[in-house]
């Protein structure tokens, strides 16, 4: 699945989402996606397979089990790889933030 591919995807769930950030301030909830780095598996001077790691944050005002539910669902229904997601309570903010690392 190609980044691209993922924003679409993303779309979906009918919330505000930005590639790594907005240009302005958001209502709660919202979220944003941003790739860092990429693994590649090489052999010949070639590069034969590429991967993305992708992290996807979810900021909302309280814990939102439905909607890290329909995240969830979603990315097993079209099988995006997330490893052990976690919550993050952003007190400056008075936001919770939950992260998903994908590798696409």
């Amino acid at each position: 699945m190609t980044l691209q591919d993922f924003a679409k995807l993303l779309q979906t769930l009918a919330i505000p989402i930005a590639y790594y950030q907005f240009k302005s301030a958001q209502t709660l909830p919202f979220a944003v996606y941003y790739n860092l780095s990429d693994n590649v598996l090489r052999a010949d001077n070639k590069v034969l397979y590429k991967t993305r790691n992708v992290t996807f944050e979810v900021y909302t005002n309280s814990k939102d089990i439905a909607l890290e539910g329909r995240i969830e669902q979603l990315f097993n229904e079209y099988e995006i790889y997330y490893d052990d997601p976690t919550d993050t309570f952003i007190e400056s903010e008075n936001v919770w933030q939950r992260t998903y690392n994908i590798i696409l």
